[in-house]
């Protein structure tokens, strides 16, 4: 079973720390495949691979955290 799997099924079973090693193991092919994407945008693109990585992960990160009941109120609006 390969790092990735035993991870995922860590956060299936709720283990709340194996969310922590995941990104460090897929974050480079993240990169490189945030980097191909952006080499057929339009010249002149000041978006970097790294920071559309980072900003992903940052969703991502929001998104779990509501899911899991924290930050609820985030989305509503007043």
């Amino acid at each position: 079973m390969s790092d990735v799997t035993r991870i995922l099924n860590a956060i299936e079973r709720g283990d709340a720390k194996a969310t922590d090693e995941l990104l460090p193991l897929v974050y480079e092919e993240l990169r490189l495949l945030a980097a191909q994407k952006l080499s057929h945008e339009t010249p002149g693109q000041t978006l970097r691979a790294t920071a559309l990585v980072q900003e992903a992960h940052l969703r991502l990160d929001l998104y779990r955290q509501w899911a899991a009941g924290r930050y609820a109120n985030a989305f509503v609006r007043p």
